[in-house]
């Protein structure tokens, strides 16, 4: 299977951390009708939204 990734819009981007810092990696669902992972991908590369979203990920 391949996996693309795609990275979010770098304005959306927070502080810089060390990868020790990170404790966490949260992958869920959105449930948003008709959503796909390519369409929220495409949303944050595209957009200036103030997320936490830094990639999104499908096959």
């Amino acid at each position: 299977m391949e996996i693309k990734t795609k990275l979010c819009n770098p304005v959306n981007f927070g502080g810089a951390r060390q990868v020790s810092q990170i404790q966490y990696i949260v992958i869920h669902y959105t449930g948003n009708l008709g959503d796909t992972a390519k369409n929220n991908a495409d949303y944050f590369a595209r957009e200036k939204v103030k997320a936490s979203a830094n990639c999104g990920a499908w096959n």
